[in-house]
């Protein structure tokens, strides 16, 4: 891992004029590859309604910060993503941090019920419907996180923009 001091040395502009060989935003410095520590979750608990014996892998998932998930990460351009990360724009850094946060939060929520359901030996159709219940907001959540790892500090208005456009299609 690379010290502080190095991080001091490498500035904004000299990482962003490398982000794009390493898979990572020129713009935010952030990289679309955290994002799967989160679908590994996701996947799991879709398949909890059909496979509830696999309450146990669920709750086995835990929060990664961005540095860690990388560090501990087979990911070749492991070293030069947490630099970006430590350089990335307050602008975006802020609001991501927090939206992984939340979409943190709302994990727990759902692996709590949902894991406590199949625990308690609860059918396939009420644990079907306590995960669909969680994912529209899990994915909401990790689509935002997404929209701001590619410079869009707005996603919900471009969010409601696109879905405008798909209604009026229908009209």
């Amino acid at each position: 891992m690379t010290q502080p001091a190095v991080v001091a040395e490498e500035g904004f502009a000299e990482l962003s004029a490398r982000a794009e060989a390493h898979n990572v935003s020129p713009v935010t410095l952030l990289a679309t590859d955290y994002l799967n520590h989160f679908n590994e979750v996701l996947m799991l608990l879709e398949m909890l309604p059909m496979a509830p014996d696999c309450a146990a892998d669920v709750r086995d998932w835990a929060p990664k910060s961005y540095e860690r998930h990388f560090a501990e990460s087979g990911f070749t351009d492991r070293d030069f993503v947490i630099r970006a990360y430590a350089a990335a724009p307050q602008e975006y850094r802020d609001p991501f941090d927090m939206t992984i946060e939340a979409l943190n939060g709302q994990i727990a929520a759902a692996v709590d019920e949902c894991c406590g359901l199949a625990e308690s030996g609860a059918d396939e159709t009420v644990l079907a419907m306590a995960v669909e219940s969680h994912l529209p907001h899990l994915r909401a959540t990790a689509e935002r996180a997404s929209a701001l790892i590619h410079g869009y500090l707005e996603p919900d208005v471009a969010a409601e923009d696109a879905q405008s456009a798909i209604d009026a299609l229908f009209d």
